[in-house]
């Protein structure tokens, strides 16, 4: 990674010189009521500068993060009035945080503007000449049309998941190049195209502040005319195999390279000429690997794999990504891990930030996010009704977090707009996702978001045809249904053995308990809330022994998930306060949350 660093920090300097926008000096976070401590790392010159797609790595990129142009258009006037045709902005933006946010240098979080752009200059770098330029957005909430040098390159729509436009029919010879995008976020759940939005419907209640636009990384990066448009891995533990799914674009004489290594050693390759292809853009190749070391928290074992595609001698592109050898189910009433019943201890994790809000500050927040919600005991986290950031995951899968993951909710599907738009969304997070081994249930539906009915069994439908490797739980909490792998139960008052049944036909699990809420002076957002409310440390203990206990010790149980990581703005239920200080000592919950399952439920 050293020769992609060196390469990528030439590239930001060039950017940076380019940009356009106000100076760098003129930045400064917004007040805010509580900030982490790594907002202090946070400057205009490093806004997450690391390689934001780490499960699919290519050596030259370029980090479009900085310091953009930016306006509100409550009027609607933005296009009619030539905004994406070389104007200048007002304001200033610090990229990819939303405006909403302290980060942004903006800081308007109870306000709603439906319509926002941005506008930026960068320059290509001259040693990308003959190859096209290839524009990713990570997220962008929630439609963005995207213009470079006047031209309108697309639109898409979806908050949750990256989308890419190739730059080069709009870019000039040389010089500054002009990129302007401009984000339409509906907040009324009444307007035509209603979409899934989550936790961010304003802070009030169970609900937080919204995401209005670029949330996520924007980056370019060159592409030959032969290159891989995309892959699937499918590791096979118990056949130790790695099947492999690769989309390619170009014509000629071309081989593709894959090999697989484990610690720096080659244990797996294999090579498909163009001769062997018969046609296929999407060539399916089948790799031994012999006693493949699987896959868990405990251990986690990740397979190192190169893509290299080559024509004429020459190569052309090259990804650098990786897998992981684990499998996933249920059996005898009982969620398997590598083909054993595994006890999944988890905590709800809503992925906000005081700082950032929906971004968070830097990666190595997001890695000690991870690191701290397994420092607390807890092998799974239930990324609850977001889609988080790319980096999130691979540290997941690096450090050996399990994930169960929510589909952000839409909060009106009566409409069929509301629904194409839902399912729509769904498919992109579930294709973009796929790859990583962290992620172990699929949850599109919280509670009673998912109706009608008959629309919660359509997207089961949807979402085991997508990827039949993983259990899915329809609809976490309320208004479950047959097609479910997994009953989910949500408990927040002290009696949790009432939902304990010795052998169940079906796993079950506490999907939600506890939301025990403790304020600690100096770290609260707000005047909060809980289900319910301790005074002292002492007293959140033995809270949470009293509740997670009931689980541990229960017959017929495969696990459970505990309300919540972290405080969030008005809710003061997480282990740890909103900017990531924890409220007790995370060796003794990791204690309590350790605490041997009943032989019952281990059976």
């Amino acid at each position: 990674m050293t020769r992609t660093s060196l390469r990528h920090a030439v590239f930001l300097a060039c950017a940076l010189l380019a940009t356009g926008c106000a100076r760098a000096a003129e930045w400064k976070p917004a007040p805010a009521p509580l900030m982490t401590r790594w907002a202090r790392d946070v400057r205009p010159d490093r806004a997450r500068p690391e390689y934001p797609r780490p499960n699919a790595v290519r050596r030259e990129w370029m980090s479009l993060n900085g310091l953009w142009q930016f306006a509100f258009d409550d009027a609607n006037r933005g296009r009619v009035d030539g905004w994406h045709t070389g104007r200048d902005l007002p304001q200033a933006i610090l990229v990819p945080w939303t405006f909403e946010s302290a980060l942004s240098g903006i800081g308007r979080g109870r306000e709603i503007h439906e319509r926002v752009w941005y506008r930026r200059t960068f320059q290509v770098p001259r040693s990308w000449q003959g190859r096209s330029v290839i524009l990713h957005f990570g997220a962008v909430d929630w439609e963005a049309t995207v213009w470079v040098n006047g031209r309108e390159l697309g639109t898409h729509r979806g908050g949750y998941a990256p989308f890419a436009f190739d730059a080069t029919p709009a870019l000039k010879p040389d010089g500054p190049q002009e990129l302007v995008v401009a984000v339409y976020d509906p907040a009324d759940p009444k307007q035509a195209g209603w979409q899934p939005k989550g936790k961010q419907l304003g802070s009030e209640g169970i609900w937080y502040t919204r995401t209005t636009g670029i949330w996520q990384t924007v980056w370019m990066e060159p592409l030959a005319a032969s290159h891989i448009a995309g892959f699937a891995l499918e590791p096979d533990l118990s056949r130790g195999r790695l099947t492999v799914r690769c989309g390619l674009n170009g014509s000629g004489d071309a081989t593709l390279d894959i090999g697989v290594s484990r610690k720096g050693r080659l244990v797996a390759s294999a090579s498909i000429s163009s001769e062997n292809l018969n046609g296929a853009s999407s060539p399916l190749v089948v790799l031994g690997v012999p006693n493949p070391e699987p896959w868990s928290p405990e251990n986690p074992a990740l397979y190192d794999v190169v893509l290299t595609l080559r024509q004429g001698g020459r190569v052309t592109d090259e990804i650098r990504t990786y897998c992981g050898f684990r499998t996933v189910g249920v059996k005898d009433g009982r969620i398997t891990l590598n083909g054993k019943p595994y006890f999944l201890r988890g905590v709800l994790d809503q992925g906000f930030w005081p700082d950032g809000v929906y971004t968070a500050p830097t990666d190595e927040a997001l890695r000690r996010e991870v690191e701290m919600t397994k420092a607390f005991g807890y092998n799974l986290g239930r990324k609850h009704v977001k889609v988080e950031d790319p980096r999130w995951y691979y540290h997941c899968d690096r450090l050996g977090l399990l994930v169960a993951q929510d589909m952000p909710s839409s909060h009106n599907l009566s409409l069929p707009e509301a629904r194409r738009n839902f399912s729509q969304e769904w498919s992109e997070v579930l294709g973009t996702l796929r790859n990583h081994p962290c992620i172990v249930l699929w949850i599109p539906f919280n509670e009673n978001w998912g109706d009608p009915k008959e629309f919660q069994d359509q997207i089961v439908d949807q979402t085991r045809a997508a990827d039949p490797s993983r259990p899915i739980i329809d609809a976490s909490g309320w208004t479950q249904r047959a097609k479910t792998d997994i009953v989910d139960i949500h408990e927040y008052g002290n009696d949790l053995k009432r939902h304990v049944i010795p052998n169940p036909p079906k796993p079950r699990w506490i999907g939600e308990y506890g939301g025990v809420a403790l304020p600690v002076e100096g770290h609260t957002w707000v005047k909060g809330w809980g289900y319910q409310t301790v005074k002292t440390p002492g007293e959140l203990l033995a809270k949470y022994r009293y509740l997670t206990d009931q689980i541990n010790e229960a017959p017929g149980l495969s696990g459970f998930v505990y309300t919540q990581l972290t405080d969030v703005e008005q809710e003061l239920n997480g282990v740890m306060t909103y900017d990531r200080v924890p409220k007790a000592p995370p060796a003794l919950i990791a204690e309590i949350n350790r605490n041997p399952p009943s032989r019952a439920a281990r059976r």
